[in-house]
């Protein structure tokens, strides 16, 4: 049948003997029911649009099939000039053939065209002088009196304007082209590209060749744009016919009707629009990917704008939160599940309402659905896996390039001071505890990797370290001296004090006569007798007596006999034995013995009121002596503790004993000096106990070592490099090792033994080298390390609170990137991974 059939069609339409032949072999192995994964149908595999085009109803039907091809084949001898081009056509595309030439056929293209050649050739067709008869017409010797193409459109019955790579259509109705043969009236679309090369011209170049080509590669990106933001809709309305179509033919079930007959038309009518849509666009942007970006970026508009935004996402970020709360142990996997999920029902219903544009649409629907399910359930694990290997990437990048910029080698001096303190706590206890005392990072935070990072760059750089612990001892030696006051500050007070007080009137020869009835009343009571004996012991402890015998003065300056001696109890003495009664009022408190102190407060009572009475002026002048007593003797008290060693350095020890020693004197009954002693005094004195305690944090933990010391920057790089401690072990190596183990891995790989030497010692010379080159800042990094654990303008302090408080988010999934899954998603359902549509449907 099909030899009677192919000599009719090669009369018909004037192509060479078995090339009809060839190319079905070509297309479909002589096969019927044929289908390829694009959708191409029957003996000579058409779209369904191109079928239409050429009038083939039913492309299993081998004579509507090989007539349309026919006629197809001879539209691109008519447009190509040439078999080869024509088979070209044919297969890659009229329009990839037009843009790119013979010359950039992909190799399908070229194995297509050998293989019609070759069937060809087996039929003894003379394809080869035909295809030299139509490929090397040459044009006269004088191209200005002489058209080219003119044979070659007499051959074939083209207009001689065409030419390669002019787009030639019948056009009823369409004006001539100026110029060219009028045996039937055609349409010329052409390229400013083949206008240039007809006229003799050649393409521009440089600039404005670079404007012109992106002046396209944007025309192309606005036609892909279109072409995406409408792809949505276009799918949702051939959906919902279909659906439509599938409900009538239900309701025809049940009732008899024949409702879904009266609709296939106009569903049949929009799956070829929507097939000739597609096949539109990729005849106008075949390879191109500039195109394939602007259809990208138009779904994600229509996502954005069209679609709600973030409504549609509605799936993915609930479902991370869902699975976050689903594995707490593990949220970040959780919150990747629960997103994979989201995303795979959200693509599953973009790839659902994807337009299909060939083949059945309930398979192709149901296979859209499954591949955009599948994608978008993969696409926040790919998407988290690009992200990780970009930070990776990234990472290494920067810390190779880090030690030889300033903004690195602070960075550098960052990371290594946060891998110190990740060992610890991050305290961040930064207040002055002593005015003018400054603490180090070590001392703020107590994290004793801190602190042995201090250590091993005091050992490298001592002087900015000594310098700032020269002055901190001496704050704390200026607070203790504001607390304590020097000798000459004592004795100061000490004169003030006693002119203060009126010693004239406060001296032995002002007091009360002993035989003053209350005076004699209060003696004889046991409390009063206590504290007179502690007073006369004190008051001889100072070379004087609580009673003194004074002569009659007054007699003596009348003019008569001084008379005898009176015994007077002096102001100071009064003073005390009030004072002993207060330490007897205090122990008897402190005993539980409540009726004795109020007894001895009694017997108080009645002596200040005597006192108050008898001597004038004597109760502010008690009143002030008792207060400037009491900071002479705080004075006293505190100038004799020993508080500092041989060097005059206050030590923690030397301090913390005499707290100690404070605070059990103050609770001995009886007069003593420490009682003299104010709470701020004991507060500040705390203070500098406490400053040398948070000193002495530097103290903990162990030296990094020399080795790790001077290649910050190598262990910087290969702690992005290499996970967890092993980064940090490699850093400790010496110089040259890594390479040296590389190397000779690399050696007896390919010299055994021999070679593993050879390998060693030029790999561990070249990572000495390189070890060299990337430490040479390291001085620099190491000033900048120092300058943050001195915490130089709170410097270390912001870095341990951005270490501290740099908590990632569940998932690195932005408002873009959870638009762009859906977006990916509907690439996958139209199939984007095409590059071109040939333009018979393949």
């Amino acid at each position: 049948m099909a030899g009677p059939l192919f000599a009719s069609l090669e009369d018909q339409y004037q192509l060479p003997a078995g090339l009809l032949d060839s190319v079905w072999a070509a297309e479909s192995g002589r096969g019927k029911n044929m289908l390829s994964p694009a959708g191409a149908q029957g003996h000579f595999q058409f779209m369904p649009p191109t079928a239409e085009q050429y009038g083939v109803k039913d492309p299993n039907d081998l004579t509507q099939s090989a007539t349309g091809a026919a006629r197809m084949l001879r539209d691109m001898i008519d447009q190509t000039g040439g078999l080869d081009t024509a088979l070209a056509a044919y297969n890659w595309g009229i329009g990839n053939l037009q843009r790119q030439g013979l010359q950039k056929a992909p190799a399908e293209t070229r194995n297509y065209i050998e293989k019609v050649s070759a069937g060809m050739a087996q039929a003894n067709d003379p394809w080869t002088a035909l295809n030299q008869q139509f490929s090397q017409q040459q044009p006269a010797t004088q191209p200005e009196q002489h058209d080219p193409w003119a044979a070659l459109g007499q051959q074939f019955a083209m207009p001689s304007a065409a030419a390669p790579g002019v787009d030639v259509k019948a056009a009823q109705g369409a004006e001539p082209v100026s110029g060219a043969a009028t045996s039937a009236p055609y349409r010329v679309d052409m390229s400013q590209e083949d206008a240039v090369r007809i006229q003799g011209q050649a393409p521009h170049t440089g600039v404005l060749g670079a404007i012109e080509g992106l002046g396209a590669r944007v025309r192309k990106a606005g036609e892909g744009f279109a072409q995406g933001f409408g792809d949505v809709p276009v799918g949702v309305a051939q959906a919902s016919l279909h659906d439509g179509q599938r409900i009538l033919g239900e309701i025809d079930g049940l009732l008899g009707t024949s409702l879904a007959d009266t609709g296939a038309g106009n569903v049949a009518a929009r799956d070829a629009e929507i097939a000739q849509r597609e096949a539109d666009y990729q005849a106008a942007t075949p390879g191109s990917f500039a195109a394939g970006v602007g259809r990208v970026g138009g779904n994600l508009a229509f996502s954005a704008l069209g679609g709600g935004g973030r409504a549609l996402t509605a799936p993915i970020m609930v479902g991370t939160q869902l699975g976050a709360r689903a594995l707490p142990m593990a949220p970040r996997l959780g919150g990747l599940l629960g997103a994979s999920t989201g995303s795979g029902l959200l693509g599953a219903g973009y790839g659902a309402v994807a337009p299909v544009t060939a083949g059945d649409y309930d398979e192709r629907s149901t296979s859209n659905m499954k591949m955009g399910g599948l994608l978008g359930a993969a696409t926040p694990a790919l998407g988290q896996l690009a992200g990780a290997t970009g930070r990776y990437i990234g990472n290494n990048v920067r810390a190779a390039v880090a030690p030889f910029t300033e903004k690195g080698r602070e960075q550098i001096a960052r990371n290594i001071v946060n891998e110190a303190a990740s060992r610890g706590a991050r305290r961040a206890d930064a207040g002055a505890l002593v005015s003018g005392s400054t603490p180090t990072l070590a001392e703020i935070s107590g994290n004793p990797g801190v602190a042995n990072l201090q250590r091993t760059m005091r050992d490298l750089n001592p002087a900015p370290f000594v310098e700032r612990e020269e002055a901190n001892a001496l704050a704390r030696m200026d607070a203790l001296n504001g607390l304590r006051g020097s000798a000459d500050d004592l004795a100061a007070a000490v004169t003030a004090r006693d002119t203060a007080a009126a010693s004239d009137y406060l001296s032995t020869h002002i007091g009360i006569p002993v035989a003053n009835t209350e005076y004699a009343a209060l003696k004889r009571t046991p409390a009063f007798q206590s504290a007179f004996a502690e007073a006369e012991r004190m008051a001889k402890n100072s070379g004087g007596s609580v009673e003194t015998k004074v002569a009659n003065r007054a007699l003596a300056n009348r003019g008569g006999s001084i008379g005898r001696p009176q015994t007077y109890v002096s102001g100071v003495g009064l003073q005390r034995i009030k004072t002993a009664l207060d330490d007897q009022i205090t122990a008897a408190k402190q005993a539980g013995e409540r009726a004795k102190a109020a007894n001895v407060q009694q017997v108080q009572g009645k002596l200040l009121a005597l006192m108050d009475r008898e001597i004038p002026g004597y109760a502010e002048a008690r009143s002030a002596y008792a207060h400037a007593s009491k900071g002479i003797d705080a004075m006293h008290y505190l100038q004799g503790m020993n508080l500092t060693d041989a060097q005059g350095n206050i030590t923690l020890a030397k301090v913390q004993n005499a707290l100690s020693a404070l605070r059990k004197t103050k609770q001995k009954p009886g007069l003593n000096p420490a009682k003299a002693v104010t709470g701020e005094q004991e507060n500040a004195l705390i203070a500098i106990r406490d400053d040398l305690l948070r000193a002495a944090r530097v103290g903990s933990g162990r030296s990094m070592g020399s080795a790790t010391a001077q290649n910050l920057a190598t262990q910087n790089m290969l702690a992005q490099a290499l996970p967890g401690k092993a980064g940090a072990l490699a850093g400790k190596a010496p110089a040259g090792s890594i390479g040296t183990v590389l190397g000779s891995g690399a050696g007896y790989l390919l010299g055994g033994p021999l070679g593993a030497a050879a390998g060693g010692a030029v790999g561990g010379s070249l990572g000495r080298t390189a070890s060299s080159v990337i430490n040479t800042n390291n001085e620099a990094i190491q000033d900048a390390i120092i300058r943050i654990l001195l915490n130089e303008g709170g410097s270390g302090l912001a870095t341990l609170q951005s270490a501290a408080g740099g908590s990632r988010p569940l998932l690195d999934m932005g408002g873009v990137q959870r638009l762009l899954y859906p977006t990916v998603d509907i690439s996958a359902g139209l199939g984007l991974g095409r590059t071109s549509v040939p333009a018979n449907g393949r």
